[in-house]
């Protein structure tokens, strides 16, 4: 009787220690930032709720123009070599078999850069 009990709680305990995910959402850029960086770098940073599971075997999964463009190894990351002009970044939890979790909503942003054209403006 105590066996059958106990076998009864076990999908209880195990659902227990997955916790979904509440939110993920881009802190930065700001949707519709214009971001001016002469060498294209653009800094993201995002907010997910609970923390990542990452003992779970669950990544963040940064896109750039709906690329995959990096693996984040925590809540901000760093792209480099972004073209001038309007972009959307986006991020998503995914698995240990790379099945999405939760996504972000798609944050749209503006690179400003100097113009090339005038001598020391970079």
């Amino acid at each position: 009787m105590l066996a059958l009990a106990l076998a009864g709680l076990a999908p209880s305990i195990q659902a227990a220690g997955a916790q979904p995910y509440d939110s993920l959402r881009i802190v930065s850029p700001q949707p519709d930032a214009t971001v001016r960086d002469n060498k294209g770098s653009v800094r993201v940073v995002v907010h997910l709720s609970p923390t990542l599971q990452a003992d779970r075997g669950h990544r963040l999964m940064l896109s750039l123009d709906g690329r995959p463009t990096a693996q984040m190894v925590g809540i901000e990351y760093l792209l480099k070599n972004v073209n001038r002009g309007t972009h959307t970044v986006q991020v998503q939890v995914t698995d240990s078999k790379g099945a999405t979790k939760i996504r972000s909503n798609p944050v749209v942003f503006h690179l400003h850069q100097s113009s090339q054209r005038i001598p020391g403006a970079n």
